[in-house]
């Protein structure tokens, strides 16, 4: 299940009070809590919204169980334990200023138990092998003038630091579910698992494999922050993309089927493939364009205007219940996969375009990023912003 709460803005008898004086004098007052109407195929499942137990579904045909929240984005989530096994069915959805949304989850079959023995049996007392590729000290300009959240093109010196050779993949995640780390058993999307990068996780997710393995390892692992991932991605170049102005398919796993530029077009592959199937970049890294977007440390800022970090640390103030994603996705076009392109999702949100990756750096310099703090801790809840998630200025994932 989901770890963290969003807190929401209420909406408090004052406000009320005033809504009313103004309305009673012609005046417009500011929007209310929009309505959310939920029903479920089967119905009668518990429902959660953002991992917080809300109700059920109404077992009756044409019923709905109605909610009144803040305006903001949100993870609903429907379950219903059976003798069979769990009924499940999830979706993100955005509540609208006094606006009422209905929504109908559709549940599927998942029986978390018998898979969770399956991979018990299989990775019991086994840790993950993670190839880690040593990067560079450096500086570089981070960003773009191609879109607004790429701007303004800073100047950021990144320390020496060690990067993952490829995302993480569904056995490394698999080996921590056997062994107590991880609670979430990701849905392959019918594409198998073993060296495909791990899909379905969120953000929290991310944060839970991180901890086990630094517990597990001795070592002192992270996500990379945005700055470090886009140095990364560059691996010294100013283009587009690592190789060039042109993302060719023998690089990169996207959705090449839609002209870029005046680049050629492609396959498009329609699935994740196995990590390091496709050619590296500068620095030995694979996958850092298409394949999966790739969660990182940063909370969410529409531009880099204000106080970006200009030393490679995380950015740790904006809207924190949304995270940084870089690289773009199997789904994605070229535009996606830039090295500059830059987007977010909620942190709690999963789906199949989206893994992550990580990075290794000296003490002095994991100091000043986050701390790691195992989401089943109430510790996490810090992590949220007191305002309601806003949805993403662009296309992400």
């Amino acid at each position: 299940m989901i770890y963290t709460q969003q807190r929401h803005l209420s909406w408090h008898p004052w406000r009320r009070a005033v809504a009313l004086l103004l309305a009673a004098l012609g005046v417009s007052a500011w929007a209310g809590p929009g309505t959310l109407n939920i029903s479920t195929q089967p119905g009668d499942a518990q429902i959660f919204i953002n991992g917080e137990r809300r109700g059920s579904s109404p077992g009756a045909p044409g019923q709905n169980l109605s909610l009144q929240l803040p305006p903001g984005q949100y993870l609903v989530e429907a379950m219903k334990p059976g003798a069979g096994g769990e009924q499940y069915g999830r979706r993100m959805v955005f509540v609208s200023d006094d606006k009422t949304r209905a929504m109908t989850l559709n549940l599927s079959g998942r029986n978390t138990a018998q898979a969770r023995e399956e991979i018990k049996r299989k990775f019991a007392g086994q840790r993950p092998q993670i190839t880690m590729v040593a990067i560079p000290a450096g500086a570089y300009d981070m960003g773009s003038s191609v879109l607004a959240e790429e701007s303004p093109v800073h100047r950021v010196n990144v320390p020496v630091f060690e990067m993952s050779r490829t995302e993480v993949t569904f056995d490394q995640w698999d080996a921590c579910v056997a062994n107590g780390g991880c609670d979430h058993i990701p849905d392959d999307n019918g594409w198998g698992r073993g060296t495909r990068p791990v899909i379905d996780v969120s953000w929290h997710d991310a944060q839970q494999f991180v901890v086990w393995l630094n517990r597990t390892s001795g070592q002192r692992y992270r996500l990379p922050t945005e700055a470090e991932w886009e140095y990364a991605a560059r691996a010294g170049n100013r283009q587009a993309f690592s190789n060039g102005n042109c993302l060719p398919v023998s690089h990169a796993n996207f959705d090449a089927s839609e002209r870029y530029a005046d680049c050629a077009t492609g396959v498009r592959r329609k699935q994740t493939l196995p990590v390091a199937t496709l050619a590296p970049n500068g620095f030995g890294l694979h996958d850092m364009h298409g394949n999966v977007a790739e969660w990182t440390q940063d909370c969410w800022n529409r531009s880099y205007t204000g106080a970006a970090p200009t030393d490679g640390a995380a950015w740790n103030t904006g809207e924190c219940v949304r995270r940084v994603r870089r690289g773009g996705s199997w789904d994605g076009q070229a535009e996606h996969a830039r090295s500059a392109y830059r987007c977010s999702g909620h942190a709690m949100e999963r789906s199949a375009y989206v893994g992550f990756r990580l990075v290794r750096h000296a003490a002095a310099k994991v100091s000043q990023a986050a701390p790691l703090l195992d989401p089943r801790s109430q510790d996490i809840q810090r992590m949220a912003e007191a305002a309601p998630a806003a949805p993403s200025a662009s296309r992400c994932g």
